[in-house]
């Protein structure tokens, strides 16, 4: 009797495991998002200069937290590799690892963060504001440190399949934070009010939160008993640490490559005045919030990939990866659907004003294409991380982004009279190439006849 799964069976099977691991993500990202949109709202609720100066330190904020965390996201398909292996005292190894990355990490930005007013000085920012963005950053710079821990422990649990814990945690981060921000706003209980400043200090409060709650259920979980992760403590590894360093920091700088070309964009349509910069970021918003759904699958599809590779099972490994991209595409294109046959109705939730509905409705016919390419250059990167591939698909974002994207939106917008459109035009044909090209990047490499010897340098 044949007791070999059918690959019908094995597809279901890999389906089910990607949606357990995905849904659970896609929640944790939305109420990770959901902290900044809170800050943003409780600080523009306040006043209109604390939400001024939130905005400009968040927008040196972010890129650096952007860096950190494509570095420490390499933890995740590293775990699962050897976690496919049954290699636990190299998991045990990988993680001690990590947490002191994390804390190496913290230190040059924590420097960074208290030092970057000569910044706002150089961009010709109001003198009025530096001092409130500055103190904003500096009070932010103190929760460094809980928020890289919580990055390695986070990426560790995923690479183990513990996702549901991070969106728990992700989700009770939420009331803590307004309960912070309003003490540390307004004052209070023995406080002086703090303004914008005070955001920082309770955002702070709230990533050594999770930090704490995160360690404590890796620490107590009965699932970790046979890892030992806090069992005979490993020092500082050269070669650990170059690796950790060697493959996440090009899965670093292809996220910081994407961020810039949005913030790029942003930056040119401002000048196209105040209702097209509103009609942008709205159907951006809504792009965004999107986006979280092939995001937290790539993150899943990481996972699973790497485990199969390192359990041997090049064959799975290759299947997984392309039933993720598969999934994307078909969840991304509902999604596209959705936002080409009712623009109204999703406009309409962000503003009433009928100049910024008009230009968002319009972008929201581009937002459902960038739905596609976009998700499907997410989760083809996801499955490459699973295979420890970064350096390439950091070229490959460079050239797509910043070759062929941005310039082709520049001409377009600035030449060819398409105006913000053009720049709409640049992230979709940018993000296709990309998408195409890494989709050709995975299928390259999973036709290898033993993934174990794909490396990033691999040409």
């Amino acid at each position: 009797m044949n007791t070999t799964p059918s690959k019908t069976s094995s597809n279901r099977i890999e389906s089910q495991a990607l949606i357990a691991l995905a849904i659970p993500t896609i929640i944790a990202q939305l109420a990770q998002a959901g902290l900044g949109v809170i800050d943003t709202i409780m600080a523009g609720n306040h006043s209109a200069k604390a939400l001024a100066a939130i905005a400009l330190g968040n927008n040196l904020f972010i890129p650096i937290i952007v860096l950190v965390t494509g570095i420490m996201l390499v933890l995740n398909p590293m775990t699962a590799q050897l976690n496919g292996k049954k290699s636990y005292g190299e998991i045990r190894a990988l993680f001690h690892n990590g947490l002191f990355l994390s804390l190496l990490l913290a230190i040059p930005s924590f420097i960074l963060l208290r030092n970057l007013e000569p910044v706002f000085h150089q961009l010709g920012i109001d003198a009025a504001m530096i001092p409130i963005a500055q103190g904003y950053l500096e009070a932010l710079s103190w929760g460094l440190p809980g928020l890289y821990l919580f990055f390695a422990l986070r990426f560790t649990n995923e690479g183990l399949f513990s996702n549901k814990i991070i969106m728990y945690i992700a989700i009770s981060a939420l009331p803590l934070n307004v309960l912070l921000n309003y003490w540390f706003i307004y004052g209070g209980f023995g406080l002086e009010a703090m303004g914008a400043v005070g955001v920082g200090w309770a955002t702070g409060l709230v990533y050594f939160y999770m930090f704490t709650v995160m360690l404590l259920f890796t620490f107590m979980t009965s699932r970790y008993q046979h890892i030992g992760l806090f069992t005979h403590w490993h020092k500082p590894d050269v070669h650990t640490l170059k690796e950790l360093l060697k493959l996440g920091v090009p899965m670093g700088f292809s996220l910081g490559l994407e961020v810039a070309l949005f913030a790029a964009v942003g930056l040119m349509v401002g000048t196209y005045g105040i209702n097209q910069m509103a009609g942008h970021q709205v159907a951006l918003n809504i792009s965004s919030l999107t986006y979280m759904i092939p995001l937290g699958l790539s993150i899943a599809l990481s996972s699973r990939v790497g485990f199969h590779v390192g359990a041997g099972n090049p064959k799975l490994a290759k299947s997984v990866g392309y039933l993720g991209i598969g999934m994307s595409f078909f969840v991304m294109s509902t999604s596209a659907i959705l936002l080409v046959s009712f623009p109204e109705m999703f406009a309409s939730l962000y503003s009433n004003d009928e100049a910024v509905l008009a230009v968002t409705i319009q972008l929201l016919f581009f937002a459902a294409l960038f739905q596609l390419s976009d998700g499907a250059q997410v989760t083809a990167m996801g499955a490459l991380r699973g295979i420890k591939d970064t350096k390439v698909p950091m070229y490959i974002c460079a050239f797509s982004y910043w070759v062929i994207g941005f310039p082709a939106g520049y001409w377009m917008a600035e030449y060819e009279g398409y105006g913000i459109r053009g720049y709409w035009m640049s992230m979709i044909f940018g993000l296709s190439v990309a998408a195409v090209m890494l989709i050709i990047r995975f299928v390259k490499l999973s036709n290898l006849k033993d993934q174990h010897d794909v490396v990033a340098e691999t040409p």
